[in-house]
C-alpha cells in the first residue's frame, strides 16, 4: 500500500508541490535545455513523463493533457505508477526489508521503471537519498 508521506516526499522532490509556473503554464522539468534539444514532456506535481508512461498499457491514466493541467489527475496518475512499480518490486524482491522495497520503488519512479530488474542496491542512489531526506524532514510542513 502506498504510504502518503512517500507520495508527499516525491511530489516535493519533483516540484516542491507546484503544478503550474507563475505564468499559469504547467510546470516543466528542472533541467537545462540546450538550443534545439528535445526533452520528454514531463508535467506537474510529479513531473510525470509522457515519454516513460505514455506508452505503458498498464497505466490507465493516459490523458497527458490532464496530467499537465489537473493537479488531482496528476496525483492519481502518480499513485497508479507508484502502485504498479511497488507491486513489481514486491514480486521481484519479496525477502527485502520494506524500506529497501520502497527505495527500489522510488528509484524506479525516477528512472521510468527501468531499474526494477537490477540487483543493485538502491539505498545510496542520489535520488533515493534526496527523497528520504525530504521524507525525514517533512519539508512540506515547514513551508
Amino acid at each position: 500500500m502506498l504510504e502518503s508521506d512517500i507520495l508527499k516526499a516525491l511530489a516535493w522532490q519533483e516540484s516542491t508541490w507546484l503544478q503550474f509556473k507563475d505564468d499559469g503554464q504547467p510546470l516543466l522539468p528542472k533541467i537545462k535545455i540546450k538550443k534545439g534539444q528535445k526533452i520528454p514532456a514531463m508535467r506537474g506535481l510529479f513531473q510525470i513523463s509522457e515519454y516513460w508512461w505514455g506508452r505503458d498499457k498498464r497505466i490507465e491514466h493516459q490523458d497527458h493533457n490532464r496530467v499537465a493541467w489537473q493537479w488531482d489527475y496528476n496525483i492519481a496518475t502518480a499513485k497508479e505508477i507508484l502502485n504498479l512499480l511497488h507491486g513489481l518490486v514486491l514480486a521481484a524482491y519479496p525477502d527485502e526489508s520494506e524500506e529497501r522495497k520502497w527505495n527500489r520503488t522510488i528509484k524506479a519512479f525516477h528512472e521510468g521503471g527501468s531499474s526494477i530488474n537490477t540487483k543493485r542496491i538502491p539505498d545510496d542512489f542520489w535520488y533515493v537519498l534526496e527523497v528520504r531526506e525530504k521524507l525525514k524532514g517533512k519539508l512540506w510542513e515547514k513551508h
